[in-house]
């Protein structure tokens, strides 16, 4: 921003100011309201649409069953400054897949979806909605082999909320 401050002067803050509003994590849409449980836990899991977020859901179903109160599925999407909106076919396509990990799952999942970068949206989202714990797969749709990925190591390092690394 510096580089393209200097170059073009004073064109160059509106477009920072819009970049910087859109970074900001925040709650896109809510697909479906989901009927709560009869427990006291309220759960959040990050749902990327891989095999891994999806284990790490049924596995956190099945670890809390009876506990669980609240269970919301959410998926984040990366807004794009520079087309200045949501790609359309990503936000299709994240939708459709919250939508059928949520038709699988029992009992039936509140489902949302999210601005941001994964991490801090999920995280952010938590807070403000006071959940109890975020459920998270240990790697999504990255390529990398790492044993954690960059969105659960992340919220590993948060302590401001319990995180579930499945």
């Amino acid at each position: 921003w510096l580089v393209l401050g200097i170059v073009l002067g004073p064109l160059v803050l509106p477009l920072a100011a819009n970049a910087l509003r859109h970074n900001e994590p925040g709650l896109i849409e809510r697909l479906s309201l989901g009927r709560p449980g009869t427990g006291s836990v309220d759960v959040l899991v990050g749902i990327d649409g891989s095999a891994e977020a999806e284990h790490a859901l049924r596995r956190a179903v099945g670890l809390l069953r009876w506990r669980i109160g609240r269970l919301t599925l959410a998926t984040v999407l990366d807004y794009d400054v520079s087309a200045g909106s949501f790609l359309a076919e990503d936000h299709e396509k994240a939708r459709g897949d919250l939508i059928r990990t949520a038709d699988a799952t029992s009992p039936r999942p509140e489902t949302v979806v999210l601005s941001g970068r994964p991490a801090e949206a999920l995280r952010k989202y938590a807070i403000e909605e006071a959940y109890d714990v975020i459920v998270v797969g240990r790697r999504g749709h990255g390529a990398t082999r790492v044993l954690l990925g960059s969105v659960a190591s992340e919220l590993a390092q948060g302590d401001e909320i319990p995180v579930l690394i499945v």
